[in-house]
């Protein structure tokens, strides 16, 4: 069982192709983390100098759950209805 010709290129071009695709993502993304523990620590220290200290917030009201409206009655049958078979 050997292939032609054609289906072995073209399964060597798809392989490589797929190769490709893969290995230009993984150099974008270790290139990305390089960059950013090259120069993101950098770039939070120039930012935390900077900074000004921001002036005390009023205190936000607490937060409450409770739902007002009109309920029914709960479910008091018998649940084996919902189970399968």
């Amino acid at each position: 069982m050997s292939e032609s010709p054609e289906s072995s290129s073209g399964s060597f071009a798809f392989r490589l192709a797929t190769f490709l695709i893969l290995f230009t993502i993984g150099v974008a993304g270790f290139s990305s983390l390089i960059w950013q523990r090259l120069y993101g620590e950098s770039q939070s220290n120039v930012n935390a100098d900077a900074a000004v200290t921001a002036s005390p917030s009023p205190t936000p009201s607490p937060i409450t759950n409770n739902i007002n409206r009109p309920t029914s009655e709960p479910y008091v049958g018998d649940l084996s209805i919902f189970e399968d078979p």
